[in-house]
């Protein structure tokens, strides 16, 4: 398994849900996961900013690496959110993303 296809899991995210949150497609976004294409600078940004990890988390090939842990907060938020049955999660994530967009567009101005 590799690091972006880790880290995506982790955080509890569909490829079309990722894919959206750096608004980008989910083909592109799965060629990537699977190693098809290297990701680009772009990319690698996106994912960061979407997935809140450090350039380096998604570069660093050593799975056997411990990913720096959450806080006990982040991690009450996690198991809620995992707890959640597809509505409910598809819910959250029309939230966040509607949130994304708006500071995107507050940024913009």
């Amino acid at each position: 398994m590799n690091r972006i296809l880790h880290i995506r899991k982790r955080n509890g995210l569909s490829q079309q849900q990722a894919a959206d949150l750096m608004h980008i497609s989910r083909k592109n976004y799965g060629r990537v996961e699977r190693g098809e294409v290297l990701p680009s600078s772009r990319f690698l940004l996106r994912f960061s900013k979407a997935m809140n990890v450090g350039i380096d988390e998604i570069l660093f090939a050593d799975l056997s690496r411990p990913v720096p842990a959450c806080s006990p907060d982040e991690e009450k938020i996690l198991s809620l959110y995992r707890m959640l049955d597809r509505s409910g999660r598809e819910y959250i994530y029309q939230e966040l993303l509607t949130e994304s967009t708006y500071s995107k567009a507050k940024e913009g101005s």
